[in-house]
């Protein structure tokens, strides 16, 4: 990867959208378009990016998106139940009575 785009949470989540099996094949097409018309450049191929993912969002049914919900929810359950109870704070039994 380019230092340019190294660190920044967009560049990387565009990147790994764009790179998705899903996309990629789309993805090839649009790059091998402009090699051939001889506009391979930033700003030529910058333009067709954020369609190409926009594209696979429109093809995303309902019921995709409520399977996509159902593993959220699943993956937060989860990390739910390995979560350690938080450490209580004060005492944890009552204090003895004191004989007089």
């Amino acid at each position: 990867m380019s230092d340019v785009a190294a660190g920044d949470p967009n560049t990387d989540y565009a990147l790994s959208v764009l790179r998705h099996q899903s996309v990629r094949p789309r993805l090839e097409e649009v790059i091998a378009t402009h090699r051939s018309d001889g506009s391979l450049d930033p700003a030529s191929l910058g333009d067709e990016l954020r369609p190409l993912i926009e594209e696979m969002l429109d093809c995303t049914s309902e019921e995709d998106w409520q399977v996509v919900a159902l593993c959220l929810i699943e993956e937060d359950e989860a990390a739910s139940v390995d979560v350690p109870a938080p450490p209580t704070i004060g005492r944890t039994t009552p204090p003895r009575s004191r004989a007089a």
